[in-house]
């Protein structure tokens, strides 16, 4: 984010960052998560995780958390106290919940859920947390989203709402959002096998 924008987005007050980040400003957004929160993630990740979690990865799934039904967490928010310390809460409790909900010993698998499935390319048979790690490693951010929502069960009229796009651009995403993907697990299959 250039210098200027960051200064101006530390120029704005809770609610009117809210305001931006709720009107699905690209900018306001990446702020919030990506600076305001930064210290707060790594927190997260020395107290829960034990450091095995790219903190990318927690972000991309507080992202969805709070995007969920037109940011409806955000839109709870009563400025009762300053936003830091109410996303210090928010932040803490999701992931303690997403720890306390997935009965496994690896760090990187529980972002997840309980089950583990088999995902099938070639005769190679990638674990559910495997293919999650994929996902998160695609450098496109909106690759990335369109993943992770289908992979959550969102429909694709749901993800068009969610990104502010037409349900034909969400397929296109999706096409080249798997295509990507494919290529990514096929490398590291021949990696891993060559």
């Amino acid at each position: 984010m250039r210098r200027k924008r960051l200064k101006y987005f530390k120029s704005l007050s809770d609610k009117e960052l809210l305001e931006a980040v709720m009107n699905n400003d690209e900018d306001a957004i990446e702020y919030l998560l990506f600076y305001r929160c930064d210290k707060l993630f790594s927190f997260i990740i020395r107290r829960t995780f034990s450091s095995n979690v790219k903190k990318e990865e927690l972000i991309t799934e507080f992202y969805l958390f709070l995007r969920k039904n037109g940011w409806e967490k955000l839109r709870r928010f009563k400025f009762l106290s300053s936003l830091d310390t109410w996303l210090s809460t928010v932040l803490v409790r999701f992931f303690d919940e997403k720890k306390k909900n997935v009965a496994t010993t690896d760090d990187k698998a529980v972002l997840l859920d309980e089950n583990i499935v088999e995902y099938e390319e070639d005769n190679a048979h990638l674990m559910h947390f495997e293919l999650l790690d994929a996902i998160n490693s695609i450098e496109n951010a909106r690759y990335k989203y369109v993943l992770l929502s289908e992979w959550k069960g969102m429909k694709s009229d749901e993800i068009a709402r969610s990104m502010g796009v037409s349900i034909e651009n969400v397929y296109t995403i999706s096409k080249r959002a798997k295509a990507e993907l494919k290529k990514l697990i096929d490398g590291r299959y021949v990696r891993k096998n060559g």
